[in-house]
Parts: structure tokens; C-alpha cells; sequence
């Protein structure tokens, strides 16, 4: 699911979700329901401290999680005008181990 277009997080500048806005994690592998259980504890953490991007991955990436940009889904328009972004959590330690979120941004830093 990760192409050779797609990106690393940890390569981006600062990136911030709306935490108070839509946020979707799916997953269509046979093992969608043990991923998305997984996942489950990390956003709890990831609302609670409402890390950046970036800051999430860089807290666990020691679990082997990384997360990576995607073109492989059409995102959605928002009634808001705020972006909406999407990405993929990887677990690395497993085989077929991709989940799809898609969220609201509210801030991302320029390139310099």
C-alpha cells in the first residue's frame, strides 16, 4: 500500500490534526480487526496528548510503527474548509500491517 511517491512522516516539516474534527482509521486486510485493535491505544494516547504528526511517529517508532504519507485515496471535501489529509500507519514488525487514517489538518509548517 506504501508507493515509491509516498513520503515518511518523520521527512515532513510539522504537521497537526484537528482533534476536534473528523478522524477515520480503516483497514480492509483479513486482519483489520486486530490492527484497528491495536491502533485503538495508541490514538487514545495520540488524542490525550495531541502530539503533531511528527511527534506521534517519533514516540513510536521504537514499537516499529512509521507512519507514511498516501495517494492512494481520494480524500473528501470538508463543509469547514479545513484540509483534510491522509496517511498510513505501518506496523513494521508485521506482515500485511497497514492502517488508513484520514483526518482534518490544522496546521502544517511550510518548506523552507
Amino acid at each position: 500500500m506504501i508507493s515509491e511517491n509516498d513520503v515518511n512522516i518523520l521527512d515532513l516539516p510539522t504537521i497537526q490534526i484537528d482533534f476536534e474534527g473528523e478522524f477515520l482509521a480503516s483497514c480492509g486486510l483479513p486482519n483489520q480487526i486486530e490492527l484497528l485493535d491495536l491502533c485503538h491505544e495508541y490514538f487514545i494516547d495520540w488524542f490525550t496528548q495531541r502530539y503533531s504528526l511528527q511527534e506521534f511517529a517519533q514516540k513510536y517508532a521504537n514499537k516499529h510503527i512509521s507512519l507514511w504519507t498516501t495517494q492512494a485515496v481520494e480524500l473528501p471535501t470538508s463543509m469547514d474548509n479545513h484540509p483534510f489529509f491522509a496517511f498510513i500507519i505501518r506496523f513494521d514488525a508485521l506482515d500485511d500491517s497497514y492502517v488508513l487514517v484520514q483526518c482534518k489538518l490544522m496546521s502544517r509548517d511550510k518548506v523552507h
